[in-house]
């Protein structure tokens, strides 16, 4: 796991130091990491546009510090750009029926990507919990009239 946590943070410093014209992050568990703001810091100058961030809003009172950390350490990006880097979280949560707050947008693409595999409705999949709908695949795989299919090794 380890190892595997220190490629994905090479190929992110890769994709930093090969850009050219912005660099897009989106990540609801983006917490800063050294060698990213030196990245950050590195290819700066030679940015045309922006560096932008889209994280997951704190929920409710709940605080994250590895956020404030974030904002916190970015200053030296701050100071020396102060236009490229922008700081930007989703606006519309709302409580599944889990009774967890999530955002609205990620929740309603992975329903409608749930409907369309398994073939129910919408309202069917929004009133399920998290933990229950990844079983209804099971389900349409078994029904001969809907889009999956089981895939198993050949023997």
């Amino acid at each position: 796991m380890v190892a595997q946590l220190s490629v994905i943070l090479q190929v992110r410093i890769k994709a930093i130091k090969n850009a050219h014209n912005y660099i897009y992050i989106e990540n609801h568990y983006f917490i800063l990491v050294p060698e990213l703001l030196n990245a950050l810091l590195q290819v700066m100058p030679s940015l045309l546009q922006h560096v932008i961030v889209v994280v997951q809003a704190p929920v409710d009172d709940v605080v994250y510090s590895g956020y404030e950390k974030y904002l916190h350490e970015m200053l030296p990006l701050k100071k020396k750009y102060p236009n490229k880097p922008k700081v930007y979280t989703t606006k519309h949560t709302i409580k599944s029926p889990d009774r967890i707050t999530v955002n609205k947008l990620p929740r309603d693409f992975r329903i409608h990507k749930y409907h369309e595999m398994t073939g129910l409705s919408y309202n069917e999949l929004d009133a399920m919990t998290f933990l229950d709908t990844p079983g209804q695949f099971d389900i349409a795989a078994a029904d001969d009239m809907s889009l999956l299919q089981t895939l198993l090794p050949k023997d």
